[in-house]
């Protein structure tokens, strides 16, 4: 899992199974979001559509969220992040999601 500020990356962690890490993201989310009730989560996915349908139906348990729009990478932008990449966009408390 990576988290980017501007042009820098860093790795936040790594998981041994897929469902880990689709339960983590989702975790992040619900635990840091800023009025859930009022705003528009973003999925972007490559081709990872059903991985995305699974964070939504998760999501909507945890919290009352205003709506999704779940998209798919464009295929120029999808060959550079690589199959199967699910990104989150929503405003959150911290940018800082990394304990030092």
């Amino acid at each position: 899992m990576l988290t980017a500020d501007g042009p820098s990356q860093s790795t936040v962690a790594t998981f041994s199974t897929l469902f880990a890490a689709l339960n983590t993201l989702i975790n992040l989310v619900c635990d840091n979001i800023i009025k859930p009730e009022e705003q528009i989560i973003d999925i972007a996915h490559a081709d990872a559509y059903e991985d995305s349908l699974y964070i939504m139906d998760k999501i909507r348990e945890k919290i009352n969220i205003r709506d999704f729009i779940n998209t798919s990478y464009d295929f120029c932008t999808g060959s550079h992040v690589g199959p199967d990449t699910i990104a989150l966009f929503f405003i959150g408390k911290d940018r800082e999601l990394v304990q030092s």
